[in-house]
């Protein structure tokens, strides 16, 4: 058996550079995939089936509508394989809430079934092919910080981030990605120059500050939207501790950023008990493959 961890992407920055003529926004985002996230399990079997438990698992389609799916059954008629896999989907992170569960879920199996199946094909492989099922299963296949531009296809390499450990918050409401970029009004074919990538980050006090220069664009509309959002973000502006905060993606996960785990579980629990209903994670920022 074979067991591939989804990570959770966070965007800590994610500016809209512009629009494509089909539609497309364009992005520059720095992105983190904290430790933890959804788990999948890759076991022999004759047919290529799924099976989606965990926490968030109910509701979520285990046929041919799910990424994890989906991707399994190109990779299997592309290089032809001839066996099956019995694909199990622990789903720990919500659904729809700008953390790329979904594109997370996929990567882990395209990463998974390249090495059950004995495929061979790089990361960069792996990345082209997840392209054509979502533009951000390509920085998911890697799951490193890194810059991401485009629509997600360009990667930067990866980059070195102080260790802190982060808290993400989401209030138990579901975003519609597409519902926050309308609310941009973007014209097509409009491009403006993004700002100059740093390679690395030597300390906390460099990564903090270039974090809090560069906006989520669609915060704004999110909150508009969605305006439990609002309410997280204020329970992180009591937390003394907490150095940085802001929502990620399209939202409505919400992250804030401790120099230590004991100084982010203490937060955890004041806004835990405040909030029993809402999702509450805390990692190490560091993770990654």
């Amino acid at each position: 058996m074979i067991v591939e961890l989804a990570r959770p992407k966070v965007n800590l920055t994610l500016e809209v550079t512009g629009r494509r003529e089909d539609g497309y926004h364009l992005l520059q985002s720095l992105v983190v995939f904290p430790e933890g996230g959804d788990q999948l399990e890759i076991s022999a079997s004759d047919d290529l089936i799924l099976r989606v438990d965990g926490p968030f698992g109910e509701g979520l389609p285990a046929d041919v509508n799910n990424l994890v799916l989906k991707v399994a059954m190109y990779l299997r008629d592309k290089y032809n394989v001839p066996e099956g896999a019995a694909l199990k989907l622990k789903k720990n992170l919500p659904i729809a809430s700008g953390i790329g569960g979904g594109s997370a879920d996929a990567a882990a199996a395209l990463r998974g079934l390249n090495r059950f199946w004995n495929l061979g094909l790089s990361d960069r492989e792996l990345e082209k092919i997840g392209l054509q099922f979502g533009a951000d299963i390509p920085v998911c296949v890697r799951s490193l910080a890194c810059f991401m531009e485009g629509i997600g296809d360009q990667l930067s390499l990866p980059v070195q981030v102080p260790g802190m450990t982060i808290l993400l918050i989401n209030p138990g409401v579901s975003v519609s990605t597409p519902s926050i970029f309308s609310e941009l009004n973007y014209p097509m074919g409009s491009q403006k120059g993004g700002a100059e990538l740093p390679e690395n980050f030597s300390n906390i006090r460099e990564f903090l500050g270039y974090a809090s220069g560069h906006c989520n664009d669609l915060q704004p509309p999110a909150i508009f939207l969605v305006p439990e959002i609002a309410d997280v973000l204020d329970s992180f502006s009591e937390i003394e501790t907490c150095l940085f905060y802001r929502m990620s993606g399209s939202g409505a996960t919400c992250f804030g950023l401790f120099r230590c785990l004991e100084e982010a579980s203490a937060a955890a629990a004041t806004i835990s008990s405040k909030h029993p209903d809402w999702w509450v994670f805390t990692a190490s920022l560091k993770g990654g493959r």
